[in-house]
């Protein structure tokens, strides 16, 4: 099977035909011989996202969630929708042949938003002792954070 927009090939068979009532052929459902996430492309993948996000909006709803994963689930949707926010900006903009330099500084200020709010969550992590030196991955973020300071401190260009 090909897809004709992306190019994208993946094995797969007819797992079912759809007939509407004059029972001529309506749709049809295949099914792939190996799992193939991105065959179909982002535009179906974002359909997808948002449909399981409607679904998992629900599950919310009733409760239960540890105030943690519901904050750090909250964060990442607002992220996702800043920068969705910005990609359609930018297409808006080179559409009507407007000026688009002005959406990138709107996305590098969400990214140091983001760096921001991830820090003061690393270091409370830190102070509570959920976060130690041993912590699988707290040596590179030190190294990364360490780079970031000499550039932002260093000689200014």
């Amino acid at each position: 099977m090909k897809n004709l927009l992306s190019g994208a090939t993946a094995s797969a068979r007819v797992a079912r035909v759809r007939h509407a009532p004059s029972g001529a052929p309506e749709g049809i459902g295949i099914a792939f011989f190996a799992p193939s996430a991105v065959f179909w492309g982002p535009t179906f993948r974002l359909k997808k996202a948002t449909a399981e996000l409607r679904e998992l909006e629900e599950e919310i709803r009733s409760g239960g969630f540890h105030p943690q994963v519901l904050r750090d689930f909250r964060d990442a949707v607002d992220y996702v929708r800043k920068t969705a926010w910005a990609v359609q900006e930018w297409q808006e903009r080179q559409m009507q042949r407007r000026d688009t330099a002005t959406v990138l500084p709107l996305l590098t200020a969400e990214r140091i938003r983001r760096t921001m709010q991830l820090s003061r969550a690393v270091l409370a992590e830190v102070q509570s002792g959920e976060v130690t030196k041993e912590t699988a991955g707290v040596a590179e973020l030190s190294e990364a954070i360490a780079s970031l300071h000499r550039q932002l401190t260093g000689p200014q260009r």
